[in-house]
């Protein structure tokens, strides 16, 4: 009888890639390279890959949507310094980073002109410390990932505080009106929905049409919408996904929108 060999005994060759079990999991394997043993079940190339400056930072940002802004606030933090302008926004992080980690002051020197840069503008009037702060939690968020070390406290301690509330107020019917006449048909939808229900921006990533229940009285008539915010996330809020209900005035018109719009 010929021994069984390959994948399940079955006498062929198995076209996974085989990894040492017992370097991972035996009791000696605390004496081995944590790179090494990595690198035994990732290639080698796409090892520094995943765990390059930019890839680290793309990792640590739960939301596409809070990357995306992240990402552009340190685009304008490279254009403003002036650094590798024209090149994608990976080359720019990671060359960075290299250059951070080498030369630590260089890295310093340049966020620091373009914080006081930026504060100027504060004192100008031209954008509120908010603002502000959110270049500085995405700068800082991009050196921690990319293992630059920066004093934090030292570079912040002279920056305007922010305001603990916002100046934003509520849109006006004539607003909320000139909103809604804009000719693309997805702005109307958005907008009584957001309106309606009070979602937050990035509970649109999550919506789908099966989380959008409407509710029809005795003569089939549309009532109201229950909708499931954040079904979709694999790590919803404190108080899990929530439960909206929109009244009948003001969903009787996007219920048909929201279909329209998470369809096309």
């Amino acid at each position: 009888m010929m021994p069984a060999s390959g994948a399940g005994g079955r006498r062929f060759k198995s076209d996974q890639p085989h990894v040492n079990l017992y370097i991972l999991f035996s009791p000696t394997s605390i004496g081995y390279n944590s790179k090494e043993m990595l690198s035994s079940v990732i290639p080698e190339q796409n090892f520094h890959d995943i765990t390059s400056p930019y890839n680290m930072f793309k990792y640590s940002v739960r939301s596409e949507l809070t990357r995306r802004y992240y990402e552009r606030r340190i685009r304008t933090f490279f254009d403003y310094i002036g650094f590798l302008t024209g090149s994608e926004i990976e080359k720019r992080c990671n060359v960075f980073a290299k250059k951070g980690k080498r030369n630590n002051n260089w890295a310093i020197v340049n966020i620091i002109r373009f914080l006081q840069y930026e504060k100027e503008r504060v004192e100008r009037g031209e954008i509120t410390a908010a603002t502000l702060s959110n270049f500085v939690k995405s700068i800082k968020l991009f050196c921690e990932m990319g293992d630059i070390t920066i004093h934090w406290k030292k570079i912040t301690r002279g920056l305007p505080r922010p305001r603990l509330a916002a100046n934003d107020r509520a849109p006006t019917i004539e607003e909320i009106r000139q909103l809604a006449e804009y000719p693309d048909r997805r702005i109307k939808p958005i907008i009584y929905t957001m309106l309606s229900s009070g979602i937050r921006l990035g509970a649109w990533d999550y919506l789908k049409w099966k989380h959008i229940t409407p509710l029809t009285g005795v003569a089939g008539e549309l009532l109201a919408a229950r909708i499931l915010v954040y079904a979709g996330d694999p790590q919803p809020t404190k108080l899990g996904s929530c439960i909206i209900i929109l009244l009948s005035m003001q969903v009787a018109v996007p219920v048909g929108c929201i279909k329209f719009y998470l369809e096309c």
